[in-house]
């Protein structure tokens, strides 16, 4: 079986529980299938088109990044929704991914970053889709459901979800903390921690 799966990243590249799980699985499949993972990474300002790059392994699983994707919230929320759809996506990198992987399975551990007609495109073409959510990004733009006063949030509103992001930071600080610079930077930090304990 050929699975494609596709989060925010590879762990430990990535931290959080979704990423270290992700890869955690990705890489106990891969003893019997064929795994890549999809994830949203980077942005380039003279390409406005969504589009996916050159594929690079990591830990041994075929890795490939969608540049200019949506951006990813995390748990910041979203101050200005109309940021987060109708980006223009380059439906032949899409395609690439397709013919060159061939995925049966389209494993979705998040909706971040995703543009919806990703979605449609692999629907289209007949890969079972399978979602097993990590967050509650599809109904809670802050990932956890948690209110402005920090109580579980058990009625989801407009005017709520307006409150709880009025203070979300801008589109191009969620942009920027996904760039590929912060990746580099976050790597050399590791490296320089890992240095200091030698």
């Amino acid at each position: 079986m050929r699975i494609i799966h596709y989060s925010l990243g590879i762990y430990p590249y990535r931290s959080g529980g979704l990423n270290r799980y992700c890869t955690d699985l990705m890489l106990e499949q891969s003893k019997m299938h064929q795994v890549a993972l999809l994830y949203p990474r980077g942005y380039n300002v003279w390409q406005r088109k969504c589009y996916v790059a050159k594929p690079k392994k990591q830990k041994g699983i075929i890795c490939y990044r969608i540049i200019n994707a949506e951006p990813v919230p995390v748990w910041f929320g979203i101050k200005t929704p109309r940021d987060f759809y109708g980006e223009k996506i380059d439906i032949k990198s899409f395609d690439a991914v397709y013919r060159e992987f061939k995925p049966d399975v389209l494993h979705l551990h998040t909706l971040m970053g995703l543009p919806m007609e990703v979605l449609k495109y692999f629907k289209e073409k007949g890969v079972r889709i399978v979602f097993s959510s990590h967050d509650f990004f599809g109904i809670c733009p802050k990932i956890n459901l948690i209110d402005l006063d920090g109580n579980l949030c058990n009625e989801v509103t407009t005017e709520k979800c307006i409150m709880c992001n009025k203070n979300a930071p801008s589109t191009l600080f969620l942009k920027s903390i996904n760039s590929e610079i912060v990746y580099i930077i976050k790597s050399f930090m590791k490296w320089i921690k890992n240095l200091k304990r030698c």
